[in-house]
């Protein structure tokens, strides 16, 4: 597999992500316990690979109550422990998070490719 299709890969799965857990905001009390905490840990494990991807490993992500990625996967684990409303905060907090950390990692490994090609090696 080549890295564009690797990327274009990469984006779409995200994307996917990023529509299910908007989706899943939107009908929180349909899910059921099992389905909430899948997401949570599925959009945790997202925020987390694109850290580890780009070196941003260490450095959380914040929202109203802390790291989004500890939040994510304290809830994943006690999903019955939520009232509604705060489930479908966290699930719309991960899914704006999720694009702007793959936005910021696409830019910031694209700037690094640049600089790294204008050196001369040797």
């Amino acid at each position: 597999m080549t890295s564009t299709s690797t990327s274009t890969s990469t984006s779409t799965s995200t994307s996917v992500l990023i529509s299910e857990l908007a989706r899943a905001a939107n009908e929180v009390e349909r899910l059921t316990k099992p389905e909430r905490a899948q997401l949570m840990e599925r959009a945790a494990k997202a925020i987390e690979d694109l850290r580890e991807q780009f070196g941003y490993v260490g450095a959380p992500v914040r929202n109203r109550s802390g790291d989004t990625v500890d939040l994510l996967r304290a809830m994943a684990r006690a999903p019955g422990a939520y009232a509604a409303g705060r489930v479908t905060d966290a699930l719309l907090d991960a899914a704006k998070i999720i694009p702007r950390s793959h936005g910021w990692s696409r830019r910031t490994w694209a700037m690094r490719n640049q600089a790294m090609a204008g050196r001369k090696v040797g």
